[in-house]
């Protein structure tokens, strides 16, 4: 059967028309091409990812349920010292069991979105058989990663718990001086929240320096920082991964929100207490229903930061190195 001659050229001339309308972009642009790369790709990363985010979110309810508690009572009501440690005690606690938790739960996340943008970037159309099994080969690159990334973010914790235990002893030794303890606290508290902060968004490219290039955890962790900071006339990518974080948090907030407010609407809880409540399952069923809107705004919400993340890396790329160049000779010398 003869090949027509569209049949050959038609998906590289689209390649090629999706890679010519990559260049540098303002936040707003990025923004857009992620709204509009989620439309695309959202459904090839939702399914593979439903079980991952289950995951981070037990973890959320351990934490939440079991682990913050325990931060608002004490069996040492008169020893400064001993309520520090047990403060101390409950955060590695909860680290421990939560944190292996939520790093494989975002790795997952993370990885398929990472190839699902790379994809269609390239207008690259992939068998799911294909991507399942590209995602696993890659998961372990991701989980050393994002391991790696969430112990140094929350490094800030350390010296939290550290101007914490001043701020105690200061307010138990000198009274005339509580005050400056309420101060130590507020001061912990924004320093830890800073600390993460910054090493989320400096370190926000680096899955996709490691899963598209092929960079080891540290590697991958200086591309990123490399790539983000900023340049005489070409700026930072700060701005708009803070600015791609901003707004994913008001959209997961308007979205568990109006959960929630269905919710309301229909009397879902009161009924489930009236039901339910009687049953000593029953707490823990309305616990799962009750926390459903978080996990289906988590669910949503939490690959868009990564596809945005993704964009990010290509267009600081396009903007230092020329990469939109590159990738359109590479693709018109395929056809020599």
């Amino acid at each position: 059967m003869p090949v027509e001659e569209g049949d050959v050229f038609t998906p590289a001339m689209h390649r090629i028309q999706r890679l010519e309308s990559l260049h540098p972009m303002s936040s707003g642009e990025v923004l857009d091409l992620t709204t509009k790369a989620y439309r695309e790709i959202g459904m090839r990363v939702l399914g593979p990812t439903f079980s991952a985010v289950t995951l981070v979110y037990i973890a959320f309810m351990m934490m939440t349920q079991l682990v913050l508690p325990q931060l608002f009572t004490t069996k040492n009501p008169t020893n400064v010292y001993g309520q520090v440690a047990e403060v101390a005690t409950t955060v590695a606690l909860g680290l421990l069991t939560a944190l292996p938790i939520v790093i494989i739960g975002l790795s997952v996340i993370v990885t398929h979105s990472v190839h699902a943008t790379s994809d269609f970037i390239a207008n690259r159309s992939v068998h799911a058989g294909e991507r399942h099994a590209r995602a696993d080969q890659d998961l372990y690159r991701s989980i050393k990663l994002m391991g790696r990334t969430l112990l140094l973010a929350c490094t800030g914790l350390l010296g939290t718990l550290a101007l914490l235990l001043v701020s105690a002893l200061l307010n138990d030794r000198f009274d005339n001086l509580s005050a400056a303890a309420g101060g130590i606290a507020i001061l912990a508290a924004v320093v830890s929240l800073a600390a993460f902060l910054y090493v989320m968004v400096r370190h926000s490219l680096a899955p996709a320096s490691a899963l598209l290039e092929g960079l080891s955890t540290k590697q991958a962790a200086k591309r990123s920082v490399q790539l983000i900071r900023a340049y005489r006339g070409a700026g930072s990518g700060d701005d708009t991964i803070l600015r791609l974080g901003f707004t994913l948090v008001l959209l997961a907030l308007c979205f568990w929100g109006g959960i929630v407010g269905i919710y309301s609407l229909l009397g879902v809880m009161p009924w489930l207490q009236s039901v339910l409540g009687r049953h000593w399952w029953g707490e823990v069923a309305i616990a799962l229903v009750s926390g459903l809107p978080y996990l289906l705004a988590f669910w949503v919400m939490a690959p868009i930061f990564t596809v945005g993340s993704t964009l990010v890396y290509f267009e600081r790329r396009i903007r230092l190195e020329g990469y939109d160049i590159s990738l359109l000779h590479q693709e018109l010398a395929l056809k020599r």
